[in-house]
């Protein structure tokens, strides 16, 4: 597992590009550990910042247009995947009309329901201004939380360094816990 002293030039030279794609990915992951890399001096806090929240709207965004302009095989696998059908999305688009404001705002927060509110916000035509102002203002206090999650207690996390013996068994543990989980779900639901 490499230390942050050899990772500390990478960061320097293509953190930025790198964190921001994490943070469309996955963003309070990505935000958390680039803010205790910042702590550490490898990143600039500000930049941090800045990049989370634009990365996060990039991915609402993209979500968005999922949903508004998608169509097709991709659209119909995710929203399956989602559980996002004509029984959701009719009363959802209804929501969206009445209080769109206050749902992307809880499923935003929430971090779970995130990726079907996003979808459906699109396929409801919520209107791309207020859309963007809505997680915008969503964004920032989770953003900010998030750094100074990272900030905070980011240091014990890469100052952490166990051995591979005792992180490959974990992790595999946790995988096969994971696949058992889902493949039980995935009975359940046929």
């Amino acid at each position: 597992m490499p230390d942050l002293a050899s990772l500390e030039p990478l960061l320097s030279q293509h953190g930025p590009a790198i964190f921001l794609f994490l943070a469309v990915i996955e963003g309070p992951i990505a935000t958390i550990a680039a803010a205790a890399l910042a702590q550490k001096g490898a990143m600039d806090i500000r930049l941090v910042l800045a990049l989370a929240v634009l990365g996060d709207l990039v991915g609402d965004v993209l979500l968005y247009m999922a949903g508004r302009f998608g169509t097709g095989p991709l659209l119909r696998g995710l929203c399956r995947r989602i559980n996002l059908d004509r029984h959701l999305l009719d009363p959802m688009t209804k929501a969206f009309a009445r209080s769109g404001w206050r749902l992307l705002i809880v499923a935003k927060w929430t971090h779970v329901a995130g990726l079907p509110t996003l979808v459906a916000a699109g396929m409801a035509r919520m209107p791309v201004v207020s859309f963007l102002l809505c997680s915008l203002l969503a964004t920032l206090p989770k953003v900010a939380l998030l750094c100074l999650l990272g900030w905070t207690f980011g240091l014990a996390v890469t100052d952490f360094d166990p051995p591979v013996w005792v992180i490959v068994p974990i992790a595999g543990a946790l995988l096969a816990m994971m696949l058992i989980y889902v493949r039980r779900k995935d009975r359940r639901c046929v």
